[in-house]
């Protein structure tokens, strides 16, 4: 067995490349989808701006935990 604990709570995460620059990424590591300013869906890129990417992921971390 493994030592993944399922009762700590995981956080979303700002992380940087090189290419892309700054994006926001779930707890397991996919890359996040916020609603845009047209309301649609848009991936959590952020080029250079970190404090844009550094805000959401601190936003999504202070929502409450949702699993049952």
């Amino acid at each position: 067995m493994d030592d993944f604990d399922m009762g700590r709570r995981m956080t979303f995460e700002a992380r940087h490349n090189g290419e892309r620059g700054w994006y926001v990424v779930d707890p397991v590591g996919s890359l996040v989808h916020a609603a845009g300013p047209d309301g649609h869906p848009r991936a959590a890129f952020f080029g250079e701006d970190r404090a844009a990417a550094e805000a959401l992921a601190a936003h999504l971390n202070a929502e409450p935990d949702h699993r049952a």
